[in-house]
């Protein structure tokens, strides 16, 4: 069900050199490591970053059209359906008809799905955790907060 990839490894930090790092290569360095720890865990149950966002997107919502999800999660329309091809065919998600408007099509999490993304999210949140334990709890939050704020 996954591509075949490596693990992606992100180098150390360089030595201080006093200068301070512009923001977007902080976020882009951040982001990289992240990826690369909660990406160990899912290729061990055969899904990638993106499979497992649209899963956990999924698990909070009572489906999704398309365009909701291609909005919400910033990936492309022709990423998002070999993402959600793949989640179907795994049995991992299904597309129903929306009973409210016929002419849209949902993305729903299957039973499965929902048993994966139960059984996985200790899993990604300790992976989440080894990278983000240099931020003490309360200023964890601070971060997620400004983080959601940037999002604004």
């Amino acid at each position: 069900m996954t591509d075949a990839t490596e693990a992606v490894v992100v180098p150390a930090p360089p030595a201080d050199t006093g200068v301070l790092e512009p923001g977007f290569e902080l976020m882009a360095r951040v982001t990289a490591r992240l990826a690369a720890a909660v990406d160990s865990v899912l290729v061990e149950a055969g899904l990638t970053l993106d499979q497992w966002r649209v899963l956990t997107y999924l698990r909070g919502h009572d489906g999704a059209t398309m365009s909701e999800l291609s909005g919400v999660l910033s990936v492309t329309g022709p990423t998002l359906t070999r993402v959600v091809d793949r989640l179907t065919t795994a049995a991992l998600a299904h597309r129903n008809i929306d009973p409210g408007d016929r002419r849209r099509v949902l993305v729903q999490l299957a039973p499965r799905g929902r048993a994966l993304v139960t059984e996985l999210r200790p899993r990604v949140a300790e992976a989440e955790s080894r990278v983000l334990g240099a931020v003490p709890g309360p200023e964890r939050a601070d971060l997620a907060d400004a983080l959601r704020r940037m999002l604004t």
